[in-house]
Parts: structure tokens; sequence; C-alpha cells
């Protein structure tokens, strides 16, 4: 399940990618963070709460990022509050690359 974010008429949406170009849009206001909230206090799985909250609209995917109406996957009412970092690092060989190799890193075990 692939769940955005965007704002639709000044308000926090939801939404599921449908396919190439749609999203269903969820009937919750609240954003991620705080479907996740709802989730956890009444025991049940985000997707199965985000699922029973579809509606019948529909959004193109494309409008919303031509419109830049798209937000980060993950937001929190006070900014201060939330941090999202990635190491960047995709594959198994990258970090060896990212990170070079000291000579002291270079000896072998003895």
């Amino acid at each position: 399940m692939r769940v955005i974010q965007f704002i639709e008429d000044g308000q926090l949406c939801v939404g599921v990618v449908a396919g190439d170009d749609e999203i269903e849009v969820s009937s919750a206001r609240e954003g991620v963070y705080g479907l996740a909230l709802q989730a956890a206090r009444e025991g049940v799985p985000l997707e199965a709460l985000i699922r029973s909250l579809a509606s019948d609209r529909r959004v193109r995917y494309q409008a919303l990022v031509d419109e830049r109406r798209l937000l980060p996957p993950v937001t929190h009412p006070d900014a201060a509050r939330m941090l999202i970092s990635g190491t960047g690092l995709t594959h198994l060989a990258a970090p060896r690359r990212a990170m070079p190799c000291t000579p002291s890193c270079r000896k072998t075990p003895t």
C-alpha cells in the first residue's frame, strides 16, 4: 500500500496510490500521523484503518505534483517534533563507496 498526503481545499488529505496516475482519496482529515495514532489506540493495522476510510473519490497523481499539493508521506502537527532521515544507501555496495576506507581498515586481521 502506497499512502500519500496532499492538500485539497486547504485541508490535509490522505490517499492511496491505486494506479499509475490515480489516487483513492480517504475520508480521513487528520493525516497519516493522526491515522497511525488512531490505529494504535484502536488496536487495528494502519492499512485496515485506511482501507475502511476509503471513498469513491479519485484524483490524478500528476495533478497533485503539477499543482504542488503533494506533501511528505508523514507530517506532525508540531514540525519541531518530526525528523525524517535516510542514509541514501540503497544497496549493499553503497556503504563501501560512500565511506572511504582509511589505511588502518585496509589491514587484514591476523
